[in-house]
């Protein structure tokens, strides 16, 4: 799985949520005084720390008890602090690492904001050129020093520096830009890129080019993604309505805006359920016994687990993420 094309996700994930942090910042919905960046981190914490906490109880109790026993002293302490890398391969937690990550650009996020990207506002082009830039370099030089790829790189902080900024940095150039017949053009060609990419990252890692793979393809997918990100986005785009069931029943479409509420929960549990629930099914009944399992049945499997899975993160979220979600914006409005 190291080298499978789904390791390109977590660049995707790096750049979004840096547009979608960037935002809040760009829009003043998050100030870099004193009190604004206290209250960013105050959200941050509130929308990662719960439900991550809760996820490693989760795999302690259920999933893998032994694993504090064995690696406990050496991980728990890294977990608690946002530093793990996945390193120490524990079942279940592996998956920990990007929120390590991301924790960690949060917390320079106002700063870099604050002194870099607005006070150097009128060199947004050059900004993201020397990103890109330095991503290209620090992967390559981390592969000419022999350090390892994994451990410095696809998890590293400085390994999704580029991703994260440069995503933040394209709010510059989409927050007060008009539709326009050039970004109705780049819509499809960004999608179709995107696809691109995707099929030539499979090609590359089945004659196992992993040069390509792992140190040039980061910066090849932080371009389509600037590209998406500008040609999709605009000032006075329509914005969804309100997420209810009411409209979820109007338009089915919004069933994807009621997935990406359950984003965090969804990546936090995804692995882990779409190991347990397959083994339950093949261990009952379910599957008349079947020895030999078939496509359909596979698709069955996966098809089960998955609806288990937007089950069980549609009960976090109700009773946990929204609801501090609530406390919090009750708390901000006193």
């Amino acid at each position: 799985m190291d080298f499978s094309p789904a390791w390109s996700a977590m660049g995707m994930f790096f750049s979004l949520s840096g547009y979608l942090i960037g935002k809040g910042f760009y829009n003043g919905k998050y100030k870099t005084d004193k009190h604004g960046i206290l209250s960013f981190y105050y959200t941050r914490i509130i929308r990662i720390v719960p439900m991550y906490l809760l996820f490693i109880l989760f795999v302690f109790l259920f999933i893998n008890p032994q694993w504090f026993l064995t690696y406990g002293a050496k991980v728990l302490p890294r977990l608690l602090t946002f530093t793990y890398n996945g390193n120490i391969g524990i079942a279940g937690i592996g998956a920990l690492w990007f929120i390590s990550t991301i924790f960690q650009l949060y917390l320079l996020t106002p700063f870099v904001y604050k002194f870099v990207l607005k006070k150097f506002e009128k060199y947004n082009i050059l900004l993201i050129f020397l990103l890109l830039v330095f991503g290209l370099l620090y992967r390559f030089g981390i592969k000419y020093i022999g350090l390892d790829w994994h451990s410095f790189t696809y998890t590293s902080f400085l390994g999704n520096v580029d991703y994260f900024f440069a995503g933040m940095l394209m709010n510059s150039f989409t927050q007060k830009s008009a539709d326009n017949s050039f970004k109705r053009f780049l819509r499809p060609v960004s999608l179709i890129l995107l696809f691109l990419f995707t099929i030539s990252m499979i090609m590359y890692s089945l004659v196992n080019n992993f040069i390509m793979y792992k140190y040039l393809a980061p910066t090849i997918i932080t371009v389509i993604f600037l590209v998406i990100f500008y040609a999709w986005d605009y000032e006075g785009r329509e914005r969804c309505a309100k997420l209810t069931t009411k409209n979820i029943i109007k338009n089915p479409l919004r069933i994807i805006d009621y997935l990406s509420v359950l984003s965090f929960g969804i990546y936090l549990y995804h692995s882990n359920l779409f190991l347990i629930a397959p083994t339950i099914l093949l261990n009952t009944d379910m599957l008349n016994g079947r020895v030999h399992i078939g496509g359909q049945d596979m698709i069955f499997i996966y098809g089960f687990s998955a609806i288990i899975l937007i089950l069980w993160c549609s009960v976090l979220y109700f009773i946990i993420e929204k609801p501090i979600s609530l406390k919090y914006r009750k708390e901000a409005e006193r």
